[in-house]
């Protein structure tokens, strides 16, 4: 193995939504109001490339299984790859019969 286990990994991020939703009992049906916000808090994101992927080139005269070779590791690898964190409102309404 050319890496220990546990050595990829990838940042955590929490999102907390909120659902806020009243009914409206009709005589002919139900008229529903909802409000939805997603990530309520306005959390952001920085996301860099934290695991090496890459490519390994072995050379070529050794056996299987060596550790012998060049490793160029991912493009992306410490780079930052995108900037998340935008706060979402969504407004809907239903009506069932």
């Amino acid at each position: 193995m050319l890496e220990p286990n546990g050595a990829h990994r990838q940042s955590s991020w929490d999102n907390a939504d909120l659902r806020l939703e009243k009914e409206f009992n009709l005589k002919f049906g139900t008229f529903s109001v909802f409000a939805d916000i997603f990530n309520l808090l306005g959390n952001k994101y920085v996301r860099t490339g934290l695991n090496p992927w890459g490519v390994w080139y072995p050379d070529a005269n050794q056996p299987q299984n060596t550790s012998l070779g060049t490793y160029e590791p991912d493009y992306y690898y410490k780079k930052i790859t995108s900037v998340s964190g935008l706060r979402t409102f969504k407004l809907s309404v239903r009506f069932t019969f």
